[in-house]
């Protein structure tokens, strides 16, 4: 209803991010929702090397555009970000 999404928009708030900078890093908490309003935002997942599994790769999974959403599986869940998003 109209009265709900007036609720929920009075608990949002705006939040840039400079090109580059993690939004939500693999393996932190997750306690927010993230809409992208404008521009896009990278979502990575960091593994294991193969040859030195000392080191972490990043691998590319999808870039979210504007309208998209993420971080709703680690807000509803209360477990850690699986992924790396900036």
């Amino acid at each position: 209803s109209l009265t709900d999404l007036k609720k929920l928009a009075g608990h949002m708030t705006v939040k840039s991010f400079a090109q580059g900078d993690a939004v939500i890093k693999q393996g932190e908490k997750g306690e927010e929702l993230f809409i992208v309003k404008s521009g896009s935002v990278l979502v990575q997942l960091a593994m294991q090397s193969k040859n030195d599994t000392s080191r972490l790769s990043k691998l590319n999974v999808t870039r979210l555009k504007s309208g998209d959403f993420f971080g709703e599986s680690a807000l509803l869940s209360g477990d850690a970000a699986i992924r790396t998003t900036e």
